[in-house]
């Protein structure tokens, strides 16, 4: 298990770079071996969601909604918020991708609230962050800075420089 550990971080951090090629090369098959196991909980290796924001990166949306629907099935099963929030981010992602932004926003607006029972502010404001983007994409601008902007604020107050300057680069 700690090979799957170590793994998970560091297709993270690829994805943190906008390595998106890496983080599949990575994530993807992680997913899979996860899956192998009967691995149900979303929550303990963080995999899923960043696979699928990898794979929209890299435009392979028929990949990406194979993993969305493998998501959302665990968050279902397992209640978790954490679970639940990041498969309505990540369908929105995909559903952006696709060019449907009012879904988009609506399932990022969904995560958002899920969110806002928890405490934990870097997934939020990553959710925060892709809002913010399809809010622009809506041409939204003033929702969309203000929601690019606490983004940005909420991952430099929790020192993640690295989401900070992504998210410094789409205000």
């Amino acid at each position: 298990m700690l090979s799957i550990v170590f793994s998970s971080v560091l297709g993270f951090l690829a994805l943190s770079i906008g390595d998106h090629a890496e983080a599949d090369r990575i994530l993807r098959p992680l997913a899979d071996r996860l899956d192998g196991l009967g691995w149900a909980e979303p929550a303990k290796f963080l995999v899923l969601p960043n696979a699928i924001e990898a794979l929209v990166g890299l435009g392979d949306l028929a990949e990406a909604r194979r993993l969305s629907r493998r998501l959302h099935a665990q968050a279902r099963a397992t209640r978790g918020r954490w679970a639940r929030a990041t498969a309505r981010r990540s369908r929105g992602l995909i559903l952006e991708a696709e060019g449907r932004l009012d879904l988009a926003i609506r399932e990022f607006e969904r995560a958002l609230a899920i969110h806002s029972e928890m405490n934990n502010r870097f997934e939020r404001a990553r959710t925060l962050l892709v809002y913010g983007v399809a809010l622009r994409r809506a041409k939204r601008k003033t929702p969309a800075r203000a929601a690019i902007e606490e983004a940005r604020d909420e991952f430099a107050g929790i020192g993640a420089s690295l989401w900070s300057d992504r998210a410094r680069r789409e205000a």
